[in-house]
C-alpha cells in the first residue's frame, strides 16, 4: 500500500504538469491562456471518462479454497458523469483491472505456478468536488465478478520437486456485491488520477455469503465533455 501511495502522488506531480489537452479561455490580458473549471464541472454538464487503472491491488477470499492478496498492473474503465449541481456528480462506470506482471504490453513466457487475479466490475457512485473543483471524493455500489486463478506453467527445472511439477492448476470464481469509493484529483485541463477503493461485502460462488474482500486501484485517464452547457 505504501508503495501504491508513492507511486500516485509522483505520477499527479508529474502529469498534471505535462498533460496540455483540454479547452482554455483567455484572461484579459490575452498574454497566457487560463483553464475554465467550469467547462467540466457546471450543472447540466455530461462528461465521458476514458480512465487507466494502472496499478492494482487484489484480496479475495474463497474459504476452503483459499485466500490472496495480490498486485499487478494494467486495466481500463470506462464512465459516464452528470452533474446534476456545480459541485455534485453521478457517475456510471466498468471497469476490468488485472495482475499483469508489467506496467505495459509485451509478452511474457511465465513458468512455474503463477496466480492469476482479474476483476471486472460495474458501479453507480454519487459524487463532491472540493477545494476549488480540484478534488472529488465519491461513495456507492459497486457490483463484481472476480477471478483468481492458480495456473501450472510448466517450464520447470531438472531439480524441481514432482509435487509441484504435476500440481493442477484451479480456477476460481465468484460474484461480488459492495461498495465503491473513489477519490481524485483534477488537473487545470481534462486529465485527472487518483484512488477507487472497492470493498466486497456479499460474496455468490454456489450461495451467497458474507465475507470482506476488496480491490485498490490507481487510476489516471481523461473527461471528454459530451454535451453544451
Amino acid at each position: 500500500m505504501k508503495r501504491l501511495l508513492l507511486i500516485t502522488a509522483v505520477m499527479c506531480l508529474f502529469t498534471s504538469k505535462t498533460i496540455v489537452s483540454g479547452r482554455p479561455y483567455y484572461s484579459e490580458n490575452k498574454s497566457k491562456p487560463a483553464y475554465d473549471r467550469s467547462y467540466h464541472f457546471a450543472k447540466g454538464i455530461v462528461n465521458l471518462r476514458i480512465g487507466f487503472p494502472w496499478v492494482n491491488t487484489f484480496n479475495f477470499n474463497y474459504q476452503a479454497l483459499g485466500e490472496i492478496s495480490n498486485i499487478g498492473f494494467m486495466g481500463l474503465s470506462l464512465g459516464v458523469d452528470y452533474l446534476y449541481l456545480d459541485r455534485s456528480f453521478v457517475s456510471v462506470s466498468g471497469a476490468g483491472i488485472m495482475d499483469f506482471l508489467l506496467p505495459f504490453p509485451a509478452p511474457i513466457d511465465y513458468g512455474g505456478i503463477k496466480d492469476h487475479s482479474l476483476s471486472l466490475y460495474g458501479s453507480v457512485s454519487n459524487n463532491h468536488l472540493l477545494i476549488d473543483k480540484r478534488f472529488s471524493v465519491g461513495y456507492g455500489l459497486s457490483f463484481g465478478n472476480d477471478v483468481w486463478n492458480t495456473i501450472n506453467h510448466d517450464h520447470w527445472s531438472e531439480d524441481a520437486p514432482q509435487e509441484l511439477v504435476e500440481q493442477e492448476s484451479v480456477s476460481r470464481q465468484s460474484h461480488s456485491l459492495g461498495l465503491v469509493f473513489p477519490v481524485y484529483y483534477y488537473s487545470k485541463k481534462n486529465f485527472y488520477c487518483g484512488f477507487v477503493y472497492r470493498p466486497m461485502l456479499l460474496q455468490f460462488i454456489e450461495e451467497a455469503r458474507w465475507t470482506y474482500q476488496h480491490t485498490v486501484s490507481f487510476d489516471f485517464g481523461w473527461q471528454i465533455r459530451l454535451n453544451k452547457r
